[in-house]
C-alpha cells in the first residue's frame, strides 16, 4: 500500500476516536486527566491494521508476449497465375559509319634472284658449288649455316619473284612419296623463300653428263648403270608414274657407283590422256606427241642413254634451240631411223637390247621395263671391260 493511502487511513481513525470521546466518555475525562498528570502519559499502542476494501490492481500483462516460433507455421506463399510476359523489344542500334581509312599500299615485291655464288646464304643453307641445270632450275651443293656436316643438294628456281612454282610443288610431292635407293629423296620444300627451292639429300658424286664429257665410260660400268636405271623404272611404272625426262643431266652417279635418278618435274601418271610437256629433245620418243603408252617414253630414252654410254656420243647430236621447227625436224629424223645400233664390236645380245629399246615403232620395244631388265641381266659380261 502506498504511503499516501496509509496517511488517509490514519486521519480517518483519529477522527473516529475523537468523536466517541466527546459523546460517551465525559465522566472520565477528569479522572483520566488526573491520572495522566500523576502517572504520566500512557504509551499509545500502534494501530491495528484494518482490512482495506481496496485491493491492489493485478499486474499489467506485457505488451509483447513471447511467441513460440517453432510451433507456428509459416503462412503459405501465395501463388500467382502464370502470365505471358512479352519482352520489351529493343530498338537496334545502328553502328556508327566506319571511319574512312586510307587504302594500304601494296607490299613491295622482292626482286628476283638471277644467280647464286659460292658463299651466298639461301634460307638456312650456304651455297658451295654449282652442279648444273635441270628443267629450268639450278642445282647447288650446300651446307647448313651452323655446321658443314649437314649437307644437301638444292634445286633452285631462279628468276622466280613469287612462290608460283607448281613444278617444284609437283616434284616435291612426288619425290616425298617415293622410297627407292636409285631415286632422289626430298627433304623439304621452301616456296616462301625468294628464290624458292627444293631440298634433297646430299649426293656425293658427279652428274652423268659431266662424266660423259670426260671420256667414254667402261662397258661394265655402263651396263651396271643401265641396270640400276631400269630397276628404278620398274619401281616407278608399278606405281603408275612415268619419268618422261631421262637424260644424262638428270642422272647422278655417286662416288660408290650408285645411280640416282633426279628431275621429276615432267613426271606424270600413266592414266593421263596425254603428257603435258616434253623431255629433252635428244631423248624424246619419235611418236611424240601421239603417245599411247607412256611407259615407252622412258624405255626409248633409256635405250638412247645406253647407246651414248657404249659409243661415247649422243645419238642425235645437239637438238638445237627447241623451237617448234627444230622439234619437228628432229622427230622426223628419228622416225626415219628404225633403231639405234652401237656397232658390231659389241656382243649381239647387247646390240639386240639397244635395238629393241630404241625402236622407232613403240610395238617393237620391250613391253615393260621389267622385261628389259631381265634381258639385260642375262647378258654375258665376261668380256666386258
Amino acid at each position: 500500500m502506498s504511503r499516501r493511502k496509509r496517511g488517509l487511513l490514519d486521519r480517518k481513525r483519529s477522527r473516529a476516536r475523537t468523536g466517541s470521546d466527546e459523546h460517551g466518555h465525559e465522566d472520565t475525562e477528569g479522572s483520566d486527566d488526573a491520572s495522566e498528570s500523576e502517572e504520566g502519559p500512557e504509551p499509545v499502542a500502534p494501530p491495528e491494521p484494518i482490512a482495506s476494501p481496496i485491493t491492489a490492481p493485478p499486474p499489467e500483462p506485457p505488451l509483447i508476449q513471447a511467441m513460440d516460433l517453432e510451433a507456428m507455421e509459416a503462412p503459405p506463399t501465395p501463388t500467382l497465375p502464370p502470365q505471358d510476359v512479352q519482352p520489351v523489344p529493343r530498338m537496334p542500334l545502328e553502328p556508327p559509319p566506319p571511319a574512312e581509312q586510307p587504302e594500304p599500299e601494296p607490299p613491295e615485291q622482292p626482286e628476283p634472284v638471277t644467280h647464286l655464288d659460292e658463299g651466298d646464304v639461301l634460307g638456312q643453307w650456304v651455297v658451295e658449288t654449282s652442279i648444273g641445270d635441270s628443267q629450268g632450275c639450278a642445282l647447288f651443293r650446300a651446307h647448313h649455316k651452323n655446321t658443314e656436316r649437314i649437307r644437301v643438294v638444292l634445286k633452285v628456281r631462279l628468276d622466280a619473284a613469287s612462290a608460283a612454282t607448281p613444278d617444284l610443288v609437283h616434284e616435291g610431292e612426288l619425290l616425298f612419296a617415293l622410297k627407292h635407293p636409285n631415286i632422289a629423296s626430298v627433304r623439304n620444300l621452301k616456296l616462301t623463300n625468294i628464290p624458292p627451292y627444293l631440298e634433297m639429300d646430299e649426293l656425293p658424286g658427279e652428274r652423268l653428263d659431266r662424266l660423259l664429257r670426260g671420256g667414254q665410260i667402261y662397258m661394265a660400268q655402263a651396263l651396271d648403270l643401265i641396270e640400276q636405271l631400269l630397276g628404278a623404272l620398274v619401281y616407278l611404272h608399278a606405281r603408275g608414274i612415268v619419268h618422261r625426262d631421262i637424260h644424262p643431266g638428270n642422272v647422278m652417279v655417286r662416288n660408290n657407283g650408285v645411280l640416282t635418278l633426279m628431275g621429276f618435274a615432267c613426271s606424270t601418271k600413266t592414266d593421263a590422256v596425254r603428257p603435258t610437256g616434253r623431255s629433252s629433245l635428244g631423248y624424246l620418243a619419235p611418236e611424240w606427241p601421239e603417245v599411247r603408252d607412256l611407259n615407252h617414253i622412258d624405255l626409248y630414252a633409256t635405250g638412247c642413254l645406253l647407246y651414248e654410254l657404249l659409243t661415247g656420243r649422243s645419238p642425235f647430236g645437239a637438238p638445237g634451240d627447241g623451237s617448234p621447227l627444230t622439234v619437228a625436224a628432229v622427230l622426223r629424223k628419228k622416225r626415219s631411223v628404225p633403231f639405234l645400233d652401237p656397232g658390231d664390236r659389241f656382243h649381239e645380245d647387247l646390240r639386240a637390247i639397244v635395238r629393241m629399246l630404241t625402236s622407232a615403232e613403240p610395238r617393237g620395244r620391250f613391253p615393260t621395263a621389267a622385261t628389259a631388265l631381265g634381258r639385260l641381266q642375262r647378258v654375258d659380261r665376261s668380256y666386258a671391260t
